[in-house]
């Protein structure tokens, strides 16, 4: 069976946001400090809901990754939330047949593409056997994102979060008044579009 990341799990969130309070309340117009806590909500949801969007991690966070089916030199995996950030460590483990996680050394990483793909040198004798195709008995930690600061992140993703964010902010409610429909602008699918990046796993 064709290797592939079922799932993934963010393990350490980002420590910042590409879009600040402060560069958020200016687009929004808003003075004073009563709505800070609400704006950096939707800061954040605005964020997470666009790196689901395009499958991607913006600023540097870590994961994990589940791998079901068969990694080799043949067939490789592809690492979800891209980009792999350069020079940072990759941790490959194992299930052993005993049900413990193990660490593997045997890896290649190609990280000029995105996503960044995964190959296995050579597989351990005392790995466990799946108990059914989506039992993941390999599982991989990395880093993901463009960068550790705003400024990494490209000017199109940061400007569709502020879209994002205004929309969330000036429209609480899903109905604005009577049965028009407060749509999310269009012009955030333009922007994010260039980056989105194919994947099907779940994300836990």
């Amino acid at each position: 069976m064709r290797p592939n990341a079922a799932a993934c799990i963010c393990l350490t969130p980002p420590t910042v946001e590409p879009v600040s309070l402060s560069e958020a309340k200016a687009h929004l117009r808003v003075d004073g400090t009563d709505e800070d806590v609400y704006i950096s909500a939707c800061i954040t949801a605005a964020r997470t809901r666009l790196e689901h969007e395009t499958r991607r991690a913006f600023i540097r966070q870590e994961w994990q990754a589940e791998i079901t089916g068969v990694i080799s030199c043949a067939l490789p995996v592809e690492l979800p939330r891209p980009r792999l950030i350069q020079g940072e460590p990759i941790t490959l483990e194992f299930r052993d047949t005993a049900g413990e996680w193990q660490q593997s050394s045997d890896l290649m990483v190609g990280k000029t593409r995105e996503p960044a793909l995964l190959w296995i040198t050579a597989t351990p004798s005392t790995i466990a056997a799946p108990l059914s195709d989506q039992d993941a008995v390999w599982r991989v930690t990395y880093l993901a994102g463009y960068g550790e600061t705003a400024a990494d992140v490209p000017g199109p993703l940061r400007s569709a979060i502020m879209l994002l964010t205004a929309h969330l902010f000036e429209r609480r409610e899903a109905v604005v008044s009577g049965t028009i429909i407060a749509e999310v602008p269009k012009s955030i699918d333009w922007l994010v579009d260039p980056y989105r990046v194919p994947w099907e796993g779940g994300v836990r």
